[in-house]
């Protein structure tokens, strides 16, 4: 590599070949062209996003030029991209040049068929032989299709027409044994049309030339970024080591040979972008204004151009060319430059005096039916895959004396020193709910992130673990990785085991209230079955509970906390069971009005000991009115029933002692008196019947007001009441 620090950077001068090679290095033209050199690939740096960066290096003295083979469509990345360092002198760039989009292309004769070549030849100056070897020289006119009958049946053949000194001739095609011409620009381009049919179906490609002019014996260095297939990461861990498995494939045309390859990570902007390709500016095409033809105008014509015969209103305007205004070398103020309107601007092309010729008020008659070109800077970039990583982390990974040859792809291993790596068993019931994975656990001690990729697992040289997906791993965390499933280890997840227990129990008899808290406690217990003949480490993953619950993790330390689990270190003897519990809790708060408190609750919190016994007396007495009330509400409800009764007899018996209109009621003195005696005991039974209704009901008031259950007009009771939502954990 040489030392850059000894070199001036230099622009690279791109010169665009369309002609000779002499032509363009006319300017530094000798007696004896340059000498021909090699430049020898040192360096490839391959990067995540798709680019490569290739240096070349040569021992030059005389006048040299060397040629890089690329394909044609990496040409706009070599120009804007490549660096020459030459301590001497520049170096200078060049290729060749796309085809001018103005430059008609070569249209190539066509081969299919002896008709379809001959009509590509017409106007060739041909020479044509028939079958009595007669010579017919001249020019080419027509092939056509003529129809003749013999013995009554329709014949169609082929005549061609040719011009000679004499006049027109035409003769059958197949009278013809022989034809040829001498336009060796016709053969030239009959010869090409021939190449592309056995032609294959490789890559164009191009030759980069670059030339160092004579000077002392100096080292020169040629970089190319080019496009480059992404590199591919793979992992392979045994039990000694870690390796970086990276593929690469060499898409160029050249042999790597004892190349160094320097692949990298990170993700800077890169983008495509057409440079190379021939761009010219849209030009307005306008009418060409024409002089007068008339030597004495009438009045009527003295202020007006005189235009053709089909010139219209806006063919005048076209005249009303305003000149001068500021100098802006693009259009005047506020022109778009590259703009096929005439107007916007008091300038134009050149400015000042006569910048009007481009601008001015005019409205253009006709626009410019030039096919527009958009250049879009950032629509049509190509942002290559990076590996997920923190910015300022890049991995990069250096190969030496790297052999390969061009369309081959090669594999290069290289060890991740400082990765500490061990195969542990961890149990994911969301995974599988009775089996753990077999997992690797590693934690890399390097300064870089590790791209994600896929990861294959020995547990020897030759035993296979399994295989797995490496995330994009940062330096100093640990990370699981499941390869495989453990099939000695079993785990059965136990019925949860619940309980509650009601604490720090507040009263509030001016609010009718009670607060306290309620602890509940699940406790998940998984049960291990290691039937191996060896010891095992079992990490069980218990999924992390949402608020308010939360796992009790008291004092053990082989637990460990991750964003979405709680670890669990275990150690299984061979062919034994273990079990582990793990406890979760959740206090929740509660504020209940005392009608609102079930009477279930109330005996609960009344034979807890580990209350007041001020507050237990005063919850029997909230127990002893929920049950006055449930009682009065019942005694009501009856007294209520007994009042419609009553009210439905008298109604009855009123009905039979109603006399009828004229008839009486056809009741005898003796039913009539006990019909009246009935009727009597009936109403006197729902008087008491109301009145015993109405002290039940001042009752339930008085109740229902120590419960602080407040009434509506309507009677209705209206209870606010605090809903308590149960959430997360096991519960």
């Amino acid at each position: 590599m040489i030392d850059k620090r000894t070199y001036s950077l230099l622009l690279i001068s791109l010169i665009v070949c369309i002609s000779h090679p002499s032509k363009v290095y006319a300017d530094n033209a000798t007696d004896s062209p340059p000498k021909t050199g090699q430049l020898k690939l040192q360096e490839v740096w391959l990067h995540s996003t798709g680019k490569g960066y290739f240096v070349y290096q040569a021992t030059v003295q005389q006048e040299t030029e060397f040629t890089i083979p690329v394909r044609s469509d990496e040409v706009s990345d070599i120009v804007r991209h490549a660096i020459v360092l030459d301590p001497e002198s520049k170096g200078r760039v060049t290729m060749p040049s796309k085809p001018d989009p103005q430059t008609p292309r070569t249209t190539l004769p066509s081969t299919s068929t002896l008709a379809d070549l001959l009509l590509s030849m017409r106007g060739q100056t041909v020479s044509a032989v028939d079958q009595l070897d007669e010579t017919i020289q001249g020019r080419l006119v027509a092939l056509e299709l003529r129809t003749e009958f013999v013995d009554k049946q329709k014949v169609e053949y082929e005549h061609i027409t040719i011009a000679t000194d004499a006049g027109l001739r035409s003769l059958p095609l197949s009278s013809i044994h022989h034809i040829a011409t001498d336009d060796q620009a016709f053969n030239d381009r009959l010869n090409m049309a021939l190449d592309r049919l056995i032609a294959d179906d490789s890559v164009e490609t191009t030759e980069v030339s670059i030339r160092f002019d004579a000077g002392k014996q100096r080292k020169v260095q040629v970089h190319l970024l080019r496009e480059m297939p992404i590199w591919k990461v793979s992992y392979l861990t045994t039990v000694d080591e870690f390796l970086l498995r990276a593929t690469v494939d060499n898409t160029t045309s050249e042999d790597w040979n004892d190349v160094r390859v320097i692949l990298k990570t990170g993700r800077p902007m890169n983008f495509d972008m057409d440079v190379a390709s021939i761009v010219r500016a849209n030009r307005q095409t306008i009418a060409r204004p024409l002089p007068s033809l008339r030597v004495a105008p009438t009045l009527a014509e003295s202020n007006a151009w005189a235009m053709d015969s089909d010139a219209s209103a806006e063919d005048l305007d076209i005249m009303n060319m305003t000149f001068g205004g500021e100098s802006d070398p693009f259009g005047g103020s506020g022109g778009d430059p590259f703009s096929d309107k005439v107007g916007g601007g008091g300038g134009g092309l050149g400015g000042g005096g006569m910048g009007g010729m481009m601008g001015g008020s005019g409205k253009p008659r006709r626009s410019s039916t030039n096919t527009k070109t958009n250049l879009n800077l950032l629509g049509s970039s190509k942002a290559g895959n990076s590996t997920d990583q923190a910015a300022g982390a890049a991995l990069v990974v250096t190969f030496d004396k790297v052999d390969l040859p061009a369309g081959k792809m090669i594999l290069l291993d290289t060890p991740i020193g400082k990765v500490n790596g061990e195969i542990v068993s961890v149990y994911r019931a969301k995974d599988n709910d009775s089996q753990p994975m077999l997992s690797l656990k590693i934690r890399p001690d390097v300064a870089y992130v590790l791209p994600a990729g896929p990861l294959t697992v020995y547990a020897g040289d030759t035993n296979y673990g399994g295989e797995a997906i490496m995330p994009a791993i940062t330096p100093g965390i640990d990370r699981l990785i499941p390869f495989a499933t453990d099939q000695a280890v079993r785990v059965r997840r136990l019925p949860i085991q619940r309980s509650s227990v009601n604490k720090n129990v507040e009263l509030f008899a001016n609010k009718h209230q009670m607060k306290y808290e309620t602890l509940t406690t699940a406790t998940i217990s998984y049960r291990i079955n290691n039937r191996d003949v060896d010891p095992k480490t079992i990490l069980l993953e218990h999924p992390r509970p949402t608020e308010p619950t939360e796992v009790v993790l008291g004092d053990d330390s082989d637990t460990e906390p991750t964003e979405d689990a709680i670890r669990f270190k275990e150690t299984v003897p061979a062919s034994a069971t273990v079990q582990r519990d793990v406890v979760e809790q959740r206090l929740v708060k509660h504020i209940r009005q005392f009608s609102d408190i079930s009477a279930v609750q109330l005996e609960e919190l009344i034979g807890d000991d580990s209350i007041d016994q001020d507050i237990r007396d005063s919850l029997k007495e909230i127990l002893q009115q929920q049950t006055d009330r449930t009682d009065l509400t019942a005694q009501i409800k009856q007294a209520v029933a007994n009042k419609e009764q009553a009210t439905k007899e008298i109604q009855r018996i009123t009905q039979l002692l109603r006399p009828t209109v004229g008839q009486g009621n056809g009741l005898s003195a003796e039913l009539l008196k006990r019909y009246e005696s009935r009727l009597i005991e009936l109403e006197t039974k729902r008087d008491g019947v109301m009145q015993s209704q109405a002290e039940l009901i001042d009752s339930l008031k008085a109740v229902e007001q120590a419960l602080g259950i407040n009434r509506t007009p309507s009677g209705k009771t209206k209870i606010q009441r605090q809903q308590n939502t149960m959430q997360g954990g096991m519960f």
